[in-house]
């Protein structure tokens, strides 16, 4: 495994490094066809959940478009040995941009991609094509792009040059600007089914992995990696000890995150806490069946509405802690906090 990079689901290999798609062939077959068409559509948003394979397609599509050498039965399967998949691979094929978050001072990945980084895009199409033929640009993600960047990106989608094809890949369309929205073609891609799912993984994954992944391979790989089956043990043993009037247990979650994955292992508890909130709510309500004593206590306390509002809290920190440079251990310890006040 290489280093991890900006565009990359942790764990997982990176996706232009990735020559097998598993499922999604009908969506692979309509972009195949678009891209043998006499004109095919400039710009493409490719959506669904992260880590579902869409940079995948994308880098699929893209060493298609340089004239890479097609094999096997799927439509958009290139070689792996051809010289051009192997110079993509290695992010060194001229007329291919891939526009990504960057580093900051401290060499930590940015929260969004900047306008400067954006504006990276109206120069590279400027240029002639160094090999003559298509030039492509990849955004991953344009969920990332800030508002100045989004705007940054709109001339080229607006005046396309000849030969030249965008890829945006998007987690939640809903949140870009209807500007850009409009001007791309959407394929959407939906989670694996679960034979899939264990083919797309190996089959080696511990069980939460594969259930928290949802149908996205690539995330399923980042949560094992995250060791997402131990965390969700130790907030379901914080929570059945706060069902008996011990909340220390839930407060020492947060403790001792350190490292590189201090910041996406902090990610995932407070993921892991909202959704617990969501399903107290249900199970408060009676549309859920409680799973553990523990669960029953909690819900038949505070009941639907308070578990309703931490869960609101908890997805107002989720942003909160996406967009600025919280401690880990304390956003942890606040998210913890928000559960133990629905209980209060």
């Amino acid at each position: 495994m290489s280093e991890f990079e900006t565009d990359q689901e942790p764990g997982a290999e990176h996706p232009r490094r990735t020559h097998g798609l598993y499922g999604h062939e009908a969506e692979e077959r309509l972009l195949a066809d678009a891209l043998n068409g006499a004109r095919p559509h400039h710009a493409w948003m490719l959506t669904g959940p992260k880590g579902i394979g869409k940079a995948t397609l994308a880098y699929r599509a893209v060493r298609r478009l340089m004239g890479a050498r097609m094999t096997g039965p799927r439509p958009l399967a290139a070689d792996p040995a051809d010289p051009i998949v192997r110079r993509i691979e290695a992010g060194a094929h001229p007329d291919v941009l891939v526009i990504r978050r960057g580093l900051n001072d401290k060499g930590k990945p940015r929260r969004e991609i900047t306008a400067g980084e954006a504006r990276a895009l109206s120069g590279f199409f400027a240029l002639q094509p160094a090999e003559g033929g298509w030039r492509a640009a990849i955004i991953d993600a344009a969920d990332d792009l800030n508002r100045t960047a989004a705007n940054a990106i709109l001339k080229s989608l607006e005046e396309p040059p000849a030969k030249a094809m965008i890829f945006l890949i998007c987690h939640k369309p809903g949140a870009l600007l209807a500007t850009i929205r409009s001007r791309v073609r959407r394929l959407a891609l939906r989670p694996l089914p679960e034979a899939q799912m264990a083919a797309a993984v190996g089959g080696q994954l511990d069980p939460a992995a594969l259930r928290l992944g949802q149908g996205r391979p690539g995330r399923a790989l980042a949560l094992a990696g995250l060791r997402a089956g131990e965390a969700e043990a130790s907030l379901q043993a914080g929570l059945a000890a706060l069902a008996k009037g011990r909340p220390a247990g839930l407060l020492q979650l947060g403790q001792g995150l350190s490292g590189a994955q201090a910041e996406l292992r902090a990610g995932l508890l407070i993921g892991l806490m909202q959704a617990q909130a969501a399903r107290l709510a249900l199970v408060s309500h009676g549309l859920e069946t409680p799973i553990a004593d523990w669960e029953a206590k909690l819900s038949q306390g505070p009941g639907a509405a308070r578990w309703a509002s931490a869960y609101g809290a908890l997805s107002a920190l989720e942003q909160e802690w996406s967009g600025l440079d919280m401690d880990a251990n304390l956003a942890v310890s606040r998210a913890a906090g928000l559960i133990i006040e629905a209980t209060a």
